[in-house]
């Protein structure tokens, strides 16, 4: 009527097919979904398909689930003493967790990504520093990457195993004394708090609420945390906690402007992908 086009409509599987087949694929390689905490197969799922923030590939050892790991070293010169940001307590789902304490900065980013793109991410969804921010008072120190790899069997997913790829890089406040950063505790080096929700696509609702408990701490001689350089890579509702085995580079001397070898982080923000 009118010259109105006909049109027909169908549902499509989609989404539901994939379910399907990441099940097939599991069940395949021997790991029974029903020995998953609840929840945790739509985790997964919305990890690997959805935040494509793993992959899963068939080996002649069975699945591997492959993950990379952006790890944040977070330093400042707080009244001429140099000092590192780390997780002083964790509450998630309403409860308590521990295991986080004494950590740096972290958090996982797509296998296809660069690292480097990665950390404005980092510092705004872990942080919330906007990029503004982060291009006036923060820059990388380049040299300091590092990367190492581990294998573990995931706690969240028993029988899948998991390959860690983490990479280490030192990012430095250029004024440690600007108030504008009051929002992470400086300049006074004070505790401070920032809540987040985790969102998972497959699960109603709106997300987890996460709440961080931030603390400035001496770095001792050695350049590393008391406790060691340890990596947290919770993420999504997830707790599989690793210890690295490489050490933490010495920090850079004190200093208030990018060296030659540094990257203004706010030039890595424009050649890059970012979302605040």
């Amino acid at each position: 009527v009118g010259g109105k086009k006909d049109e027909s409509w169908k549902w499509k599987l989609y989404d539901r097919e994939k379910e399907d087949d990441l099940l097939r694929q599991l069940q395949g390689c021997g790991i029974e979904v029903s020995d998953f905490a609840p929840n945790a197969f739509a985790e997964l799922y919305d990890e690997v398909h959805v935040k494509k923030l793993s992959r899963l590939t068939q080996t002649g050892q069975g699945l591997v689930r492959t993950i990379r790991v952006l790890k944040v070293l977070l330093r400042a010169d707080i009244f001429g003493v140099e000092h590192g940001l780390v997780i002083r307590a964790k509450y998630q789902k309403g409860e308590a967790d521990q295991r986080d304490s004494g950590n740096s900065l972290s958090m996982r980013f797509p296998p296809e990504s660069d690292w480097k793109e990665s950390i404005g991410a980092a510092l705004a969804l872990r942080l919330g520093l906007s990029k503004e921010m982060q291009e006036e008072y923060f820059y990388i120190d380049i040299p300091s990457h590092q990367v190492t790899e581990e294998i573990a069997t995931s706690r969240t997913y028993p029988g899948l195993k998991t390959v860690y790829e983490v990479n280490t890089v030192q990012v430095w406040v250029s004024d440690s004394m600007e108030t504008k950063l009051a929002c992470i505790g400086l300049p006074g080096g004070t505790d401070f708090t920032f809540a987040r929700r985790e969102k998972n696509s497959r699960v109603e609702g709106d997300g987890d609420l996460v709440i961080t408990q931030w603390s400035w701490t001496l770095i001792p001689k050695d350049g590393a945390h008391a406790d060691g350089p340890r990596v947290s890579v919770s993420d999504s509702n997830m707790e599989d906690m690793l210890s690295s085995n490489s050490a933490t580079k010495k920090p850079p001397p004190r200093r208030k402007s990018p060296s030659p070898n540094s990257s203004v982080l706010g030039d890595v923000l424009k050649s890059g992908p970012y979302k605040g």
